[in-house]
Formats: structure tokens, C-alpha cells, sequence
């Protein structure tokens, strides 16, 4: 958009009193106010965001400026069938080249995700814990926006070399992408990913908590996402 003049934009997710958050960054050329800046854009976005939640609310401007924090939305209280829809949603969105990072206790759901986005993106086989053999690649249906899932357990690794030493950048750069349980292990090498935190509520329910760099390469997919399942501001 910038071509145009307009602001660089966000829409970053929905929560129970407005139709969507729109992040608005201004250009440092433009010298518009802020808020007209913001309605601009909202008003390029507005198709997109009616379609993506629930029409007859309003849309509301959050200025990214001064922003060093990524925005969190979470799940409270997820059940199956809404993990589920996560699952379908984000198997959806899911590109060649993204790494998904999945992090939580033993129990807290971390596999069972994974299971849905496979089963979402057309994989054929049995998905299976990768905790002995840290790493599993399926390959996705013919209609899945990737050729290939890779599953890794990344518990025992220790950096970029095991992680090299696996495959995962290989796969990566071959069109891949990548869902990595315990990925906070090894956030720190992985270019921009999408963290998705579960926690252990009950034995029917999970907490999920999502987290993307601001303007990073999930940034708007992450506001399509949000919108989908119901998640809050955290």
C-alpha cells in the first residue's frame, strides 16, 4: 500500500466489543493525523474484515507507534472442537516456509494440534509424537497450500545445529512448513514464527495463547486466525 501513500496496516484480531483491531503505523512521509490515517486504511480494509468476523460491530484503531510488544490474543478455555477449528483454520493459512511453534507441558496439547493440522491439510498417515525420532515429514493433500508438514520434538535440541542437523532449514527452504513442539527451545534460531502456547485446564479444556511479530509474515494471517476461533486480547 505504500505506493499509494497509505500507512502501513495490521489487522491484528477481534474481541468482544468491536468488530476487529486495526494497527496502523504511520509513515514517517505522511502527514496525515493518525486518526485519518487509520480510517483510511480501515476503509481499504473493510471488505476484508466484515468477511473475516462478525458484521455490525465497528472497527477501532490501535497506533502501533511507541508499540515493542507483539499483541497476544488467547483461548480460555478451549474444548476439542475448538482446538479443532484452530487446527482447521491455521492448516488454512499455513505457507511454504512457515514455522509454527508450539509450546506447553507434557499433556497440554501440543501433539493433538498437530494431528488436526495434518488431518486439515490432507495428510493420509498416522500422526505420531516425534519424541524419539525428533523429527516426522507427511505429505499434505494436493489442495493444502504446502507440499509438505514437518513435526519436529525439539525437547533435546540445543540450537541451529541440531536443528540443521535435522532438516528442519533444508525443508524450510524446499517449500516445507514446520510445526515444532517445545519451540521454545529453540526460538531463538527460528525466523519469525508463530508461537501457539497450550496450557492444561481441565481434562476437557486447554488454554491457547497465539503471539506473532509485529508486521512479520504472519502478522495479518494472525488477525485472520484470531478472528476465526474467538480468541481475546490477552
Amino acid at each position: 500500500m505504500a505506493e499509494h501513500g497509505w500507512p502501513r496496516h495490521t489487522l491484528v484480531g477481534v474481541d468482544g466489543a468491536t468488530l476487529a483491531w486495526l494497527l496502523v503505523q504511520p509513515a514517517d512521509h505522511d502527514r496525515r493525523s493518525k486518526h485519518k490515517q487509520c480510517l483510511d486504511a480501515m476503509t481499504l480494509l473493510r471488505p476484508t474484515a466484515l468477511g473475516a468476523t462478525r458484521a455490525g460491530r465497528q472497527l477501532r484503531c490501535v497506533n502501533l507507534e511507541g508499540m515493542s510488544t507483539p499483541p497476544a490474543f488467547c483461548l480460555v478455555a478451549a474444548d476439542l472442537a475448538t482446538l479443532a477449528l484452530v487446527g482447521e483454520s491455521l492448516a488454512g493459512m499455513l505457507r511454504p516456509g512457515d514455522a509454527v511453534l508450539l509450546v506447553g507441558d507434557l499433556g497440554a496439547g501440543k501433539t493433538t494440534l498437530t494431528k488436526l493440522v495434518a488431518k486439515f491439510l490432507g495428510v493420509a498417515h498416522e500422526v505420531t509424537s516425534p519424541t524419539f525420532t525428533i523429527a516426522h515429514t507427511y505429505t499434505c493433500g494436493p489442495r493444502s497450500g504446502v507440499a509438505e508438514l514437518m513435526h519436529l520434538d525439539a525437547y533435546r535440541l540445543r540450537g541451529g545445529d541440531d536443528l540443521e542437523a535435522v532438516g528442519l532449514f533444508e525443508g524450510l527452504e524446499n517449500g516445507a512448513a514446520a510445526m515444532i513442539e517445545w519451540g521454545d527451545v529453540v526460538a531463538s534460531v527460528i525466523d519469525d514464527p508463530m508461537t501457539i502456547t497450550l496450557a492444561y485446564v481441565d481434562d476437557d479444556h486447554r488454554s491457547v495463547h497465539f503471539v506473532a511479530e509485529l508486521g512479520g509474515r504472519w502478522a495479518d494471517r494472525l488477525a485472520r486466525l484470531v478472528a476465526a476461533v474467538g480468541a481475546q486480547p490477552c
